[in-house]
């Protein structure tokens, strides 16, 4: 019975498709990043975009 309800439901309403979704706005530490990121670049030059964010949460 649960399942005949929950197919006649999703039949109704199909699920938004990932480009519909409202994205998710950015953490405290993507903001910071954001604006920190050209001078954390200057400081490590030659540094990968990983590397840039793991110094952004650990400066050394």
């Amino acid at each position: 019975m649960l399942y005949a309800k929950t197919q006649y439901f999703t039949q109704l309403n199909p699920p938004k498709m990932a480009g519909e979704r409202p994205k998710r706005p950015l953490s405290a530490y993507m903001l910071w990043l954001n604006e920190n990121r050209e001078q954390i670049k200057k400081d490590n030059p030659g540094s990968k975009v990983t590397d840039i964010a793991k110094r952004g949460d650990h400066p050394i």
